[in-house]
């Protein structure tokens, strides 16, 4: 494979930043004095952050739009972001060696851009990558292709030059069914890992197990 372009997931893949998402969406309704219902979180566990909002918005007697939702939730963890989370094992030396052989690395995320920007910058890796795209730019997040064919243009690639690398079942099966090589990171919260190594063309434990001349 003559590899142009690695997108990358972020949480959970580049940044063990999943613990910031796990429970925000209640922590937020208890914010606001408001009992989520016990199915809440698998409900919105697989919806962009603007969808859960809408989800929130219609469903739940909270009298603000979703675009207030999400700016309420972001406030909540836009401080891990900037101050705390870090990049999972192996990320730096594997971003290194792919730059080395002039791949062009672009980001994939239902996170917020600037969140993303914050740690990377702080972590010094900001460098690495020609750009971020973001849900907010592909509303339909990683349930359609259209995010990571978004990546890939940015790159200036073409599919079959293209890598994707997520941590997500669904995300992962988005990216093969539209005919991405697909590499999947192991995540302790994702339920489907049998599917998930099904379907990869290369299945880590984390970054640190993939060799750069595997699948390149």
């Amino acid at each position: 494979m003559n590899l142009q372009c690695d997108i990358f997931d972020f949480d959970g893949t580049l940044f063990d930043s999943m613990y910031v998402w796990k429970d925000v969406g209640i922590r937020y309704l208890k914010h606001q004095n408001i009992t989520p219902r016990q199915d809440f979180q698998q409900t919105v566990s697989s919806m962009t952050l603007y969808q859960a909002a809408q989800y929130v918005s219609c469903c739940y007697p909270i009298g603000q739009s979703a675009e207030q939702i999400m700016d309420g939730v972001n406030r909540l963890v836009e401080d891990e972001y900037v101050h705390h989370v870090l990049p999972a094992a192996g990320v730096e030396h594997l971003l290194g060696k792919l730059a080395e052989k002039q791949v062009k690395m672009v980001i994939a995320t239902l996170s917020e851009r600037h969140h993303v920007a914050a740690a990377l910058k702080r972590c010094h890796l900001d460098h690495y990558f020609t750009d971020i795209i973001t849900a907010r730019q592909v509303p339909t997040g990683k349930h359609s292709p259209k995010i990571y064919f978004t990546a890939m243009q940015a790159c200036g690639a073409q599919k079959e030059n293209t890598i994707v690398v997520e941590d997500s079942f669904s995300a992962a099966r988005t990216a093969h069914n539209a005919g991405f090589t697909v590499i999947g990171v192991y995540e302790k919260s994702e339920p489907e890992q049998k599917q998930m190594m099904e379907i990869c063309d290369l299945y880590v434990k984390n970054l640190t197990q993939w060799k750069v001349e595997e699948l390149i």
